[in-house]
């Protein structure tokens, strides 16, 4: 089964900082990045429950070689994500 993804609003803005933020350190690193993000999502749309929850009805799906997470909750078959979280900028231990 597929499930439906949504991105907050506030996470629509990191990712786009995020992006930024890469293409100005360098292009081929802003690939990375995309490249990473659209596998999560596809990870996300098929299998949203194989991550370890970080709160009440909150996962999380780390990047596999970047220090970006995904903050997401899944209900009704449609997975919400919440925030995208940059691990490079003073992670904290409520980073959600």
């Amino acid at each position: 089964m597929l499930f439906t993804i949504h991105l907050s609003f506030k996470a629509e803005k990191q990712l786009e900082n995020l992006l930024n933020w890469y293409t100005d350190i360098d292009t081929q690193l802003a690939i990375r990045f995309s490249d990473e993000y659209a596998l999560a999502l596809h990870q996300l749309s098929h299998h949203p429950t194989n991550y370890l929850f970080i709160s009440v009805g909150l996962r999380r799906l780390p990047f596999k070689t970047l220090k970006v997470m995904l903050i997401y909750s899944v209900k009704n078959n449609v997975v919400k994500i919440t925030s995208v979280k940059d691990m490079h900028s003073k992670p904290d231990k409520n980073f959600y």
